[in-house]
C-alpha cells in the first residue's frame, strides 16, 4: 500500500461552464470518464469525490467509491489557491495526495501509472535527488508579454517560435504532492517539485464552453 488517495475536485458552482463537470460529454460525464480511468489505476489505495454537489455524491455511489461533503466556502470563487490546498489537505487523511480533475479528460490510465510510479521513485534507496511534488505541465514557444514588455524574449532581437525560451505552464490536471508539504507550502505545489510534461491534448483541461465543446468533439473521435 503506497498510502495514496486520489480526489477528485467539483463543485456545483462552477461559473464559465456551467454544471461543466455533469453536463452531457460524449454520452457520459466529464466527471463518469475521470472515475472510470482511476478505478483502472491499481496503485491508487482510494478514489474520493471531493464535493458540495448531490448529484456527484451520487454519481460516486453508482461508481462505488468514496465522497466527502465539502462546505460551500471552499467550494466558491471568494477562497485563494492556498485555502484551497489546505483544505483539500485537511479532509483527505493520506500520506500522498493525487489531484485528478475531471476537467482533463483524455489522461490515461498508463499515464497515471507511469506518473505515480515516477513519484515513488522517492522511496527506492538509490534515487538521490528528492522530490516532494510532481506536477503536470506543459511547455509555450509563443512570443509571451506581461505587464507591457515581452517576457521571454527581447522586442530588438525577436526569434522564430521554435527559438524562444519557452514558458513552462502548470497543469493542475495532473498533480501528486506529499500532504505534509501542502502544509508546509499551502499549495498544491511542493518546496522541491520535479515537472512532468504532458502532450497538448492529453494534458488539455477544459475552461470554458469553446474548450469543452472541442474537447467533446475530439472525444467523440476516439481521442
Amino acid at each position: 500500500m503506497l498510502n495514496l488517495t486520489a480526489f477528485i475536485p467539483i463543485r456545483k458552482g462552477s461559473e464559465r461552464v456551467h454544471r461543466k463537470s455533469l453536463r452531457p460529454f460524449g454520452g457520459t460525464t466529464l466527471l463518469d470518464i475521470k472515475i472510470e480511468v482511476l478505478k483502472k489505476v491499481q496503485k491508487i489505495d482510494r478514489i474520493v469525490v471531493a464535493t458540495n454537489c448531490q448529484e456527484s455524491i451520487q454519481k460516486a455511489k453508482k461508481h462505488g467509491v468514496d465522497w466527502i461533503l465539502r462546505d460551500d466556502y471552499y467550494c466558491s470563487s471568494k477562497i485563494t489557491a492556498s485555502e484551497w490546498a489546505v483544505h483539500m489537505a485537511d479532509i483527505i487523511e493520506a500520506n500522498n495526495i493525487l489531484c485528478a480533475s475531471p476537467t482533463a479528460p483524455f489522461i490515461k490510465e498508463s499515464t497515471y501509472d507511469n506518473f505515480i510510479e515516477t513519484f515513488f521513485i522517492n522511496e527506492t534507496p538509490l534515487h538521490i535527488k528528492y522530490f516532494d511534488s510532481l506536477i503536470g505541465t506543459h511547455y509555450l514557444y509563443e512570443h509571451c508579454w506581461f505587464k507591457g514588455k515581452p517576457l521571454n524574449y527581447s522586442i530588438e532581437e525577436s526569434p522564430p517560435s521554435q527559438l524562444l525560451p519557452p514558458i513552462q505552464v502548470i497543469n493542475p490536471a495532473l498533480t501528486l504532492i506529499k500532504r505534509d508539504s501542502i502544509y508546509k507550502t499551502k499549495n498544491m505545489i511542493g518546496q522541491n517539485p520535479k515537472f512532468y510534461e504532458l502532450g497538448l491534448i492529453e494534458g488539455w483541461d477544459i475552461d470554458s464552453l469553446e474548450e469543452f465543446q472541442i474537447a467533446e468533439s475530439i472525444f467523440n473521435t476516439g481521442n
